[in-house]
């Protein structure tokens, strides 16, 4: 849409290759926006009973406080139709997946600068796809999230996540969903904030999203990590940066591999029930050439 200007509130909809249904997303342009100039793009995922109206006029999500702060910083939002509560999978993950690609196809986006965030469903829903797709996101923001991931959250090695938790919103969601993921994160060395919101409940909005926006606008997508630790479930979650991992010797057991570029272009990677990868050197930032130490279950190949 190469005509549009901001400020523009704008309903669109796609037609999902899943099943053929129309489904809806509301953007937010903001007035630096020109078609000319790529801008930093917010995913706010809603929360359970949502729609993809509720972050831009819902008085429970105070009142487009998002929009509101997101023009300050000329910040472009996009809000998905989460589809009831998928948590953000299966349907509902190709949902925001699709959406992503259709605003990047349509508006000038920084493919360097996507955050995703998400309140009580969509924050547990910004964890999930965060350490699914750690390539394409800039960092996540999750508030109010549930719990689920812990063995994929080396996944996150090389994107910030920022947890916000209602003090008042205890023990379930806190306990249960960024106590233990922040405590996780911290052991592997990822870069985390948690930050319990005083005398709030499970909604934060009312007072953290000005700081929400603030952190968001700082980040930078990693391209070329020196160092990938990737573990998925599903072939389809299996490709990151420079690396895919396709296949797992046992299915229906997490497989991965810890691979790390080092001088000399070699790059080292162990598994962990994997049966096979690829590597790609040229996105690597490596000669085509480079040599591959790789070791599969304990075996050198």
């Amino acid at each position: 849409m190469p005509d549009i200007k901001g400020p523009a509130d704008i309903t669109l909809t796609y037609r999902s290759a899943v099943d053929n249904t129309e489904q809806p997303y509301r953007v937010y342009l903001p007035s630096a926006y020109d078609g000319a100039k790529a801008l930093p793009l917010l995913v706010a995922l809603h929360g359970t009973g949502g729609t993809q109206d509720t972050y831009f006029d819902s008085p429970e999500y105070a009142n487009g406080s998002t929009k509101t702060e997101a023009e300050k910083r000329g910040v472009i939002v996009v809000c998905p139709h989460g589809r009831g509560t998928t948590e953000y999978r299966g349907i509902g993950e190709n949902d925001v997946l699709t959406v992503i690609d259709e605003v990047i196809r349509q508006f000038a986006v920084d493919p360097d600068r996507i955050v995703c965030s998400g309140q009580s469903m969509g924050g547990t829903g910004t964890t999930y796809l965060c350490s699914r797709y750690p390539d394409l996101f800039a960092g996540g923001a999750p508030m109010a999230s549930g719990y689920g991931h812990v063995n994929l959250l080396s996944n996150l090695r090389n994107v910030p996540m920022f947890y916000i938790q209602g003090a008042n919103d205890w023990p379930i969601y806190a306990q249960e969903g960024p106590e233990r993921i922040t405590a996780r994160l911290r052991e592997l060395g990822s870069a985390c904030e948690y930050w319990v919101v005083p005398d709030q409940p499970h909604n934060t909005m009312a007072v953290s999203t000005e700081r929400l926006l603030d952190w968001a606008v700082r980040q930078r997508r990693v391209q070329n990590p020196e160092r990938i630790t990737h573990s998925a479930y599903l072939p389809i979650h299996g490709r990151a940066y420079w690396l895919d991992i396709l296949a797992p010797r046992e299915v229906g057991r997490r497989f991965g591999v810890d691979a790390q570029r080092r001088e000399g272009g070699v790059i080292d990677v162990t598994s962990h029930n994997l049966q096979a990868c690829t590597i790609y050197p040229s996105l690597a930032d490596t000669a085509p050439g480079a040599r591959v130490c790789l070791v599969l279950d304990g075996q050198v190949v």
